[in-house]
């Protein structure tokens, strides 16, 4: 159970800040907000002085890539524990994933606060084609029916390649989604990157680099105690390959994630209280699973609740994933497994 500050949330109140718990952001893209205004105008995002392109680790023109930096590596026989960085550990995993021809992920979650939530996700590619899918529900018994049901497909990676987005229903169980009757919104890349933060086709809503992973030397101020923060971020080697531990900057890592929530709710995310990335990865640097524990304040006015969230996300990269139609479920293995 959450916790209230200042006064017991109205039921409006308790629905603005359910909608906020957006914690499918690793990799899966999000998207537990309740779509308020997804098909409206969408809420002005206040992101402050916070540039993406000044936080992130572009390579700037003539400079390989992270990816051909690895390749390289690994062809002159070094450690890439001894050349790279752990956010840029992270970012080869991430490009890995992103230059399969064929990956499926599984995302199973729970957010915690006025009303518990149960959340599903999946996330796909298939050749150029692309598909995110967001689930989530009240759990049985809980003093309201939060409902949140919404799949986005892309096709290309142009700023121009089209996107289009369809919010659906809820009735029964969140294994049961329909879209009998969604709403439907077109965009292209840069339009829905541009409301929600990142493209169907980008790994991560969240900024991994250098300026968001807090080590000792990248630390982190608070702005209401001036207390400097070392993150306890680390690499550790295991039975299966790596496990990559990331404490990450409770404002720059979120200049993506942090849109997303509020574009997607419609309400307001004041606060993030910490943000901790766990990657397993195997020997080759390639996602086995993720797990995302974050805590946020989120509310409405004068009134906000304390909202934290877990997901968990089981990666398959080498997996053929044939893109369902509208018209089609998407069946969910069991947790941890690859097919249902």
């Amino acid at each position: 159970m959450a916790e209230i500050e200042k006064k017991r949330l109205s039921k409006k109140a308790q629905i603005i800040v359910i909608s906020c718990c957006a914690v499918g952001g690793i990799l899966i893209g999000g998207g537990a907000g309740f779509l308020i205004g997804h098909f409206g105008k969408p809420p002005t995002v206040e992101l402050g002085d916070i540039d993406i392109d000044d936080i992130d680790d572009k390579p700037v023109e003539g400079e390989k890539s992270i990816l051909e930096r690895y390749q390289e590596c690994k062809s002159e026989g070094k450690d890439p524990m001894q050349v790279f960085q752990l956010h840029e550990i992270a970012n080869i995993a991430s490009s890995k994933l992103s230059i399969q021809e064929n990956y499926v992920a599984w995302g199973y979650g729970q957010v915690l606060t006025a009303v518990n939530l149960d959340i599903l996700n999946c996330s796909a590619k298939n050749g150029d084609k692309y598909i995110e899918e967001s689930l989530s529900k009240s759990q049985p018994g809980a003093i309201m029916n939060v409902v949140v049901c919404q799949r986005d497909y892309q096709t290309g990676t142009t700023s121009d390649s089209p996107v289009k987005s369809y919010v659906g229903d809820i009735k029964d169980s969140i294994y049961s989604p329909t879209y009998e009757n969604a709403k439907e919104k077109d965009y292209t890349v840069s339009e829905y990157e541009s409301v929600f933060g990142k493209p169907v086709s980008m790994p991560s809503s969240y900024v991994v680099s250098s300026k968001t992973v807090l080590t000792d030397t990248v630390t982190q101020t608070d702005p209401q105690t001036g207390a400097v923060k070392s993150g306890l971020s680390k690499i550790t080697k295991t039975d299966y390959g790596y496990e990559l531990y990331l404490d990450l900057h409770t404002t720059y890592s979120v200049a993506r994630y942090y849109k997303r929530m509020i574009n997607l709710s419609g309400s307001n995310v004041s606060l993030f209280n910490y943000i901790h990335l766990t990657y397993k990865l195997d020997n080759d640097l390639n996602f086995i699973s993720t797990h995302v524990e974050e805590s946020y304040v989120a509310g409405m006015g004068n009134i906000k609740a304390s909202v934290d969230g877990k997901l968990d996300t089981y990666f398959f990269p080498f997996e053929k994933f044939e893109i369902p139609d509208i018209n089609q479920n998407i069946n969910y293995p069991k947790k941890g497994e690859s097919h249902a």
